[in-house]
C-alpha cells in the first residue's frame, strides 16, 4: 500500500514538474509574442526577427523611419544590402538608407 501511494506521489510530481515547463514555455513564447509585435498608436513598432533568407535582427519603427540592428547574407531585402552586412542601419519612411554603421567581421 505505502509503495503505491509513494508510486502514485512520484507520478504526480513528474506530471507537475512537465506542466511546470510547458507553462514557462508558455509565458516565454507569449512575452516574444508581445515584444515582437508592441506596437502604439503611432504606428510604432519593435519586431525581433530571423528570416530563413539569412536575416536576423532588431527592428525598430519611429514615425520617421526605421533603425535595423543586425545581420543579412548578400542580397538581404530588409537590409538592402549586396554584399554580407552586419551593423546597423536607419531608414526614412520611404525606405531611403540615411545612415548605416557596419561592423568589420573578424575572420
Amino acid at each position: 500500500m505505502e509503495k503505491e501511494i509513494l508510486q502514485r506521489l512520484q507520478d504526480i510530481e513528474k506530471r507537475y514538474l512537465r506542466l511546470k515547463w510547458a507553462f514557462n514555455g508558455l509565458v516565454f513564447l507569449i512575452l516574444v509574442c508581445l515584444v515582437s509585435f508592441a506596437f502604439d498608436a503611432n504606428g510604432e513598432a519593435v519586431h525581433i526577427v530571423a528570416l530563413e533568407e539569412g536575416t536576423k535582427g532588431l527592428i525598430i519603427g519611429g514615425a520617421n523611419g526605421r533603425l535595423m540592428i543586425g545581420m543579412s547574407d548578400k542580397n538581404g531585402a530588409w537590409f538592402k544590402n549586396k554584399e554580407a552586412f552586419t551593423g546597423i542601419k536607419y531608414f526614412d519612411n520611404e525606405g531611403n538608407l540615411v545612415w548605416e554603421q557596419p561592423m568589420q567581421v573578424k575572420k
